[in-house]
């Protein structure tokens, strides 16, 4: 499992921006739609952003990466570097210009390297040997929305890459998965309730274990929270089996004397079960989620430390736990 390694990173980081010349601060840069294809063609690296629009204030952003690999897309698993961000401005295109507002360095965060075996309700066995997923993380303060434009200055770890370019937008609003956001004292059915775990979880097996306390008790307690809204069953994006399995899974058995970790089902899974469709289950609403995997950590005293949506794994999900036990 991949560790958070500062010395080595930064070093690394030392030698990128010394072989390209730093920064962009002072100057404008070039984010038209043509200078950003022609980045990616020099670089033969296509980036795009791994999750929803980030909103206002601090927010984890995640990258991916893929290139051509005997003509097929792959991800890119061997990258480390760091991401140049920019406030956009400018006319016809969205943003065509910006200054340079902060630097932030990329951590990678893999998951799925191992073929498991997943069991479905039926009792059926399905392989998955779906490649591994990589995506390159960091925290990013966002003061304002609007247009905004990353500048990747990569390294493969022998050689740097060309920089490359991409431009996305961020949300006029504070969202619940920016750090600091108080989350709703939601109440959801526990075992407790007299309710099958299997209307609780399509985990195969299910974890009483997260099944035990409503997120409103939980936030009169005194301890941290890992929520985690994950369907392993009925997933639309296929990473809530492996992110339950190699990221949530593993700190439960770490951490679950200290942290209370509390699994939501974003849809209804009687719903689902009858061929109705997926419906979100009100929490899922409530806290305006929109996309599964998406995994909180929540601090002590209720406010959340970080949204991490799509891919986490192990190593990522108890840096942030350490955070939250640390406060």
């Amino acid at each position: 499992m991949i560790k958070f390694n500062r010395l080595i990173l930064l070093s690394t980081l030392a030698l990128i921006l010394a072989c390209s010349g730093g920064g962009e601060t002072g100057r404008d840069i070039d984010f038209s739609s043509e200078s950003v294809t022609r980045g990616w063609e020099e670089a033969g690296i296509i980036p795009r952003r791994a999750g929803s629009p980030p909103g206002l204030g601090q927010s984890r952003v995640s990258f991916a990466f893929t290139s051509k690999i005997d003509n097929v897309s792959a991800f890119r698993h061997d990258l480390q570097g760091i991401v140049e961000l920019f406030q956009l401005t400018g006319t016809g295109e969205p943003g065509t210009t910006g200054s340079q507002f902060s630097v932030v360095n990329l951590e990678r965060v893999s998951i799925g390297r191992n073929e498991k075996i997943h069991i479905h309700r039926d009792g059926s066995n399905h392989i998955h040997e779906d490649p591994a997923v990589s995506v390159y993380a960091g925290l990013v303060n966002f003061p304002v929305g609007g247009a905004w434009g990353a500048k990747f200055r990569l390294s493969n770890g022998t050689e740097n890459i060309e920089p490359f370019l991409l431009t996305f937008l961020v949300q006029d609003e504070s969202l619940i998965s920016s750090s600091g956001s108080s989350i709703p004292e939601s109440e959801q059915q526990i075992v407790s309730d007299l309710v099958p775990i299997e209307k609780l979880s399509s985990a195969t097996p299910p974890n009483p274990g997260m099944h035990n306390i409503t997120i409103a008790d939980a936030l009169s307690g005194s301890q941290p929270i890992v929520i985690s809204f994950i369907t392993p069953a009925f997933c639309q994006s296929k990473l809530c089996g492996p992110v339950l399995e190699e990221a949530v899974n593993p700190n439960f058995l770490r951490y679950g004397e200290l942290v209370t970790f509390i699994h939501i089902e974003p849809y209804d899974i009687a719903t689902l079960e009858s061929g109705a469709g997926f419906q979100l289950v009100d929490i899922m609403t409530d806290w305006n989620l929109k996309t599964e995997p998406w995994v909180f950590v929540i601090g002590s005293g209720g406010t959340v430390i970080v949204g991490l949506e799509g891919i986490t794994n192990e190593a990522e999900l108890a840096h942030y736990i350490d955070i939250a036990l640390s406060n």
